[in-house]
């Protein structure tokens, strides 16, 4: 450390990393069948009461489709929990026991939905957390008094915003030079796995710390300067870059697999992708997520017991759900891409396959 070392004070607002492949992974582990229910939050207001006609009929559909006692009041406590005002959207998935799972986003589902089946319907809820890009967003400034009379580099200070997988975790406040702040910008970046960092400020304040990133940081974090005006368009300018942010993600998996696929390295299809699961040979999967798509496959107990054909013990459940569920519990990775037609993935379904190259 030199002269000027930072100084900082910190919050957070609690555990990292609970994702939405975690909680599904607790999920898992209860008995089904599976309720799910997505609601727009803006069209039934930020908690449903207990005796709300809207989820009264709900709760009846769902009852109707085979849902316990132990699901449904489960649901319903957790509806009613408060939330924060940013939410546009609500993903509920409970298991026959009451084992619960809960995923708020900042944009709402397509439309409300309410079903029972074999599997949770998990595919939105994922889309919603991978375009919840963790990020981290520093707010910089040089005070005209703090130039040093020493010959080191300008003095820095800075606000440290840290967006891990559940939203707000942490903010620092720092005051040093360049490098120094790049230190720490650098330890919330991999505390998060942020793979997007927003430098706030005027151009002169910033650069020093820009440049100092440019060492600091992984290769593929993406950084980008910006200089708002206020809290608002520094809000609104997070949302569009992170959004950018999770689109060029989707594009980079599109054209990696592309790329595999002409070495052996990938597969597609849905009986190939399948077998790849079946045989844990996949690394990720892409799939593509349609409603309307009611195809059915048999699954055992275990993940990688799979197949497209009937089996004798083995239980249905919906294509999509099956291999998702297949690969959460592989630790395989999952990555919902939009229906591609014949640029991309036959059938929309996809995997890259363990012995892909670095």
């Amino acid at each position: 450390m030199n002269d000027h070392s930072t100084a900082h004070s910190s919050v957070s607002s609690g555990p990292l990393f609970v994702n939405a492949i975690d909680r599904l992974r607790t999920v898992y582990r209860a008995p089904g069948p599976y309720a799910s229910v997505y609601l727009n939050e803006s069209g039934v207001g930020p908690a449903v009461a207990a005796n709300d006609d809207y989820w009264q009929q709900m709760r009846s559909d769902l009852a109707e489709q085979g849902a316990t006692d132990e699901a449904l009041n489960a649901i319903e406590a957790r509806l009613q929990l408060p939330r924060s005002g940013d939410t546009a959207g609500i993903c509920v998935i409970a298991a026959a026991d009451g084992t619960t799972s809960v995923t708020s986003a900042f944009e709402p589902p397509h439309h409300d939905l309410a079903l029972v089946d074999t599997l949770p319907y998990a595919a939105p809820m994922l889309e919603w957390d991978q375009r919840s890009v963790p990020h981290v967003v520093v707010v910089v400034d040089r005070p005209a008094e703090d130039v040093p009379a020493d010959g080191g580099g300008p003095v820095l200070g800075g606000d440290v915003v840290a967006f891990g997988a559940d939203r707000f975790t942490s903010l620092e406040t720092a005051r040093g030079e360049a490098g120094d702040l790049a230190d720490l910008v650098r330890n919330q970046v991999l505390t998060v796995n942020a793979n997007l960092v927003m430098v706030d400020g005027t151009p002169a304040a910033a650069q020093p710390l820009l440049d100092a990133l440019a060492t600091a940081l992984p290769i593929e974090t993406r950084v980008v300067q910006v200089e708002s005006a206020d809290a608002a368009e520094l809000a609104d300018q997070a949302v569009r870059y992170a959004a950018d942010t999770a689109a060029r993600a989707t594009v980079q998996r599109l054209r990696t697999h592309k790329f595999l696929r002409t070495h052996d390295a990938a597969v597609d299809g849905t009986a190939d992708t399948i077998a790849a699961l079946a045989t844990g040979t996949a690394e990720w999967i892409l799939v593509h997520d349609d409603p309307n798509d009611q195809r059915r496959l048999w699954i055992g107990t275990e993940p990688n017991e799979l197949s497209l054909d009937p089996v004798t013990g083995y239980r249905q459940a919906r294509l999509v759900d099956a291999a998702i569920r297949s690969a959460v519990l592989q630790n395989v990775g999952v990555h919902i891409i939009p229906s591609t037609g014949s640029g991309g993935p036959d059938e929309d379904i996809a995997a890259i396959l363990e012995a892909a190259p670095e």
